[in-house]
């Protein structure tokens, strides 16, 4: 024991061989932090060493905002998009349209022709000679002038006697179609058969009592063809037919001078 405590004792004392050492290693150290690099350092210190290096400073890759990344949104920034729901019936309007628009012209159009149908029927009884007239123009006629004849002679001829006429009717026609009419003034239904028989080749006539119509109120076949032609009826001698109404009671007609048969 007494002898490694000296072994010690003499190692440490000034001037031994192990001081002389330690002395020059510190002098080395001491030049190297002088006139060495500025990233190294050397300790005789056994603790662990830190290297630090002379590294670009950390940047960061261009094009990213840092801090608008880190910047934390706003309430307001953060809104809600509301959805909007379009009605059914907003999305379906041209099909509802057009069922609205058929059921309501299904309604209106029958009503409108059922109004139109009765008035017609209503002008049609109301206004005889309107009808006969139609009727006449429906038959393919034509329809001459209605100029007022001269007055007839004082005594009445035997053919216009009124006990032959016709009565109650509202149309005058041929059995053969195509034919033509006049329409001429005249007082009353004997005045109307004596200007027939005035007219050569006059057929049949009708005479329509009513004050207040404006179509003249004598008709007249004149020279429409027909058989059993002669020298007074050149053209023959067709069959007259009538229709009759029971509103036309004041009404007359009869054959002219180249009937055939009166039919009513």
């Amino acid at each position: 024991m007494d002898g490694k405590k000296e072994e010690q004792r003499q190692a440490s004392a000034p001037g031994s061989p192990q001081d002389q050492q330690t002395q020059d290693d510190a002098q080395v150290h001491h030049q190297t932090r002088e006139s060495g690099t500025n990233w190294a350092e050397f300790d005789v210190n056994a603790a662990p060493q830190v290297a630090v290096y002379d590294a670009p400073e950390t940047m960061a890759p261009p094009g990213v905002d840092v801090e608008a990344d880190g910047h934390r949104r706003s309430s307001s920034d953060e809104k809600f998009t509301p959805v909007v729901v379009t009605p059914w019936w907003v999305k379906n309007r041209t099909i509802i349209l057009t069922v609205l628009f058929i059921l309501i012209a299904s309604i209106v159009i029958p009503v409108a022709v059922t109004q139109t149908a009765g008035r017609a029927g209503e002008n049609d009884t109301s206004d005889p000679t309107s009808s006969t007239v139609a009727s006449s123009v429906s038959e393919s006629s034509t329809a001459t002038s209605t100029s007022r004849r001269p007055d007839s002679t004082s005594s009445v001829i035997p053919e216009c006697d009124t006990s032959d006429f016709v009565r109650g009717v509202n149309w005058i026609g041929s059995s053969v179609p195509n034919w033509s009419f006049k329409l001429d003034l005249a007082d009353d239904a004997v005045d109307c058969c004596e200007q027939c028989y005035q007219d050569k080749g006059c057929n049949g006539w009708m005479f329509m009592a009513d004050d207040a119509s404006n179509v003249p109120p004598c008709n007249r076949i004149l020279g429409h063809d027909g058989p059993n032609e002669d020298d007074e009826c050149p053209n023959g001698k067709p069959d007259i037919v009538f229709a009759k109404g029971s509103n036309a009671l004041d009404n007359f007609g009869g054959g002219g001078p180249c009937a055939g048969r009166v039919r009513s």
